[in-house]
């Protein structure tokens, strides 16, 4: 199901016939200039066209029309996107316009959560796009899988007939996994742009590429994170990131935001809520620790049971 918006479509080409003519314009203007040329009046004429048609005003705002009720009525509700029932009591879940990291250290269980999380969103019947640059995303798509019935490797090859069954009438509907080793923002932007999503998972937003010159790796990480925050609120769905935690989160059970690999301060001001998960006392476990939470205020941590073989977090 694509969507397209026709004012959209306008302004692109419209700003794209602008950077053209005026790339025309000032390539004649240098021809006279250096002599190459004596056609004033075309430059005159070039001109009078590009003003003649320059008749939208640039407008990045809105103004609120509604009166109070609506924002009201948005405050008593409880977020749109739940969270599991385990994490539910502490703190409902997250909403659209909203961005959330989720932090660990290498093969703590950061895609585990984030595929527990995914399952859990389409079992709620949500549209989810799920970009994948670290491991293979048809293993991704697995541990989704797995999340959502709740089967471990063996329960799943005993009767793998039911389990396509299961992931086709459960799953199919609402989720897309795509594997973006190499991805720009822009390409993410352009595909909600063209699909109706409610909630993009990016695994890992660090990856993804954005362009622009940056002197140093943290201004990337800011602007790349800024973006994706602009792309939650320009596009009305909720994103969660997945990064990686600093070499100061190793070992740790409970991690906070300033053990962000790469950018601190930079990547944390972005969000909205912050997923430290750190490894508890006993292997098995891991402590979910809320070092961000605007979305009602909570910092808590919990320790959860990981079911590896499950994808699953009890």
């Amino acid at each position: 199901k694509t969507k397209i918006n026709p004012e959209l479509v306008t302004d692109t080409l419209h700003n794209f016939w602008k950077r053209t003519k005026a790339k025309e314009i000032g390539e004649h203007a240098l021809d006279i200039f250096v002599g190459k040329s004596g056609d004033t009046g075309r430059l005159l004429s070039s001109v009078e066209d590009l003003k003649a048609n320059d008749i939208k005003i640039s407008q990045t705002y809105s103004v609120l029309k509604d009166d109070i009720e609506d924002s009201l009525e948005e405050y008593e509700r409880n977020p749109e996107f739940a969270f599991p029932a385990q994490i539910r009591d502490h703190v409902p879940g997250i909403d659209r316009q909203n961005l959330g990291v989720i932090f660990a250290r290498p093969e703590v269980g950061k895609t585990s959560f984030a595929a527990w999380l995914a399952g859990c969103y389409v079992k709620d019947k949500n549209r989810v796009a799920y970009w994948g640059n670290e491991e293979p995303v048809r293993k991704t798509r697995m541990r989704v899988a797995k999340s959502l019935t709740s089967k471990c490797k063996e329960e799943v090859l005993e009767n793998k007939e039911e389990f396509i069954q299961q992931y086709k009438e459960l799953a199919l509907p609402y989720i897309t996994f795509m594997d973006c080793v190499g991805t720009s923002i822009q390409e993410i932007e352009d595909y909600c742009v063209r699909h109706e999503q409610d909630i993009i998972i990016i695994d890992q937003l660090d990856k993804i590429r954005i362009d622009g010159e940056f002197s140093r790796g943290d201004e990337r990480l800011k602007e790349l994170y800024c973006r994706s925050r602009e792309l939650a609120k320009r596009h009305n769905v909720a994103v969660w990131a997945i990064s990686q935690a600093s070499y100061d989160a190793h070992g740790r059970e409970n991690i906070d935001y300033s053990m962000l690999d790469g950018s601190k301060t930079g990547k944390a001001g972005e969000a909205d809520i912050i997923i430290g998960i750190g490894v508890a006392e006993h292997e098995e476990f891991r402590t979910i620790k809320f070092s961000k939470n605007k979305i009602n205020g909570w910092h808590g941590s919990l320790v959860l049971h990981r079911d590896g073989e499950r994808d699953i977090f009890i």
